[in-house]
């Protein structure tokens, strides 16, 4: 099985987990989702372990009646993982796995910090809100400077 049609199979795997319980309306939009993200994965822009992730929090707000985009663009050189529209206000949630590269395998909590610094620095001028989407194994080394 090719890359390609492994990311096809995991992700029709997760949309019959993921819409047992939900309407038809809801099972819709998530399935425009994944036809989307199908079309990225062939420009090679997204990996599984973010797409699981994207979809997840994607089912959580579109049953909260928001509207949602993922991987939109927000200028020429920046795009988040979900925007999130209701009403008159805005949502930008990037997902953060917690992934470390090597070169930076010394030093995982020093870039983990800065990473999250820089993604709320960068993101939080797009929107009202902005949220960070990890997954429950993961508890984010949160910079204190941006706790309330």
């Amino acid at each position: 099985m090719s890359n390609r049609e492994k990311f096809e199979h995991d992700l029709i795997f997760l949309l019959s987990r993921l819409t047992v319980d939900v309407t038809p309306e809801v099972e819709n939009k998530l399935n425009l989702l994944k036809e989307w993200l199908l079309k990225l994965q062939k420009q090679n822009v997204v990996k599984i372990n973010h797409t699981v992730m994207e979809l997840v929090c994607a089912k959580h707000l579109i049953q909260k009646n928001y509207e949602i985009q993922l991987e939109c663009p927000l200028n020429e050189i920046l795009t988040c993982d979900l925007y999130v529209i209701k009403g008159l206000g805005n949502l930008i949630v990037e997902i953060e796995t917690g992934f470390i590269p090597p070169e930076n395998a010394l030093a995982p909590l020093t870039y983990t910090s800065a990473r999250l610094a820089s993604k709320i620095i960068r993101y939080s001028s797009f929107a009202g809100k902005f949220a960070l989407g990890v997954p429950p194994h993961y508890i984010l080394p949160f910079p204190a400077t941006f706790a309330k």
